[in-house]
């Protein structure tokens, strides 16, 4: 299987992609398509998902997030942090409303020196 690191198409070429127009065969390619919470809407996920798409799109926080993360939430226990942040990440299942089925969520929580 190929391989190809960072491949940037432009913009008109995502666009269509996304609002349906066909795309060449990717053949073995494994294709990632990553973006801001401006582009988190359904349809978007629907055709990554049918195109074999690998993707992740930042979501917008909400009540029944926070809810999920919240045993992250208390500042970890010891010394203080003086010079690293602290990350960690919560793997979790979320189905939003408007959503046909539920997808993989991963929280990253981040604890900062001071």
């Amino acid at each position: 299987m190929r391989s190809i690191g960072f491949i940037a198409y432009g913009v008109k070429e995502v666009v269509a992609f996304l609002f349906g127009e066909e795309v060449a065969d990717k053949g073995d390619l494994m294709c990632f398509f990553r973006a801001d919470a401006a582009s988190a809407m359904p349809a978007v996920y629907e055709r990554l998902e049918e195109a074999g798409y690998f993707y992740a799109i930042r979501l917008p926080t909400n009540a029944v997030l926070r809810s999920r993360i919240a045993h992250r939430m208390t500042r970890p226990a010891g010394c203080p942090l003086l010079t690293k942040v602290k990350r960690l990440y919560e793997d979790i299942a979320y189905q939003a409303q408007n959503w046909d089925k539920p997808r993989r969520v991963i929280a990253k929580i981040e604890w900062h020196p001071g």
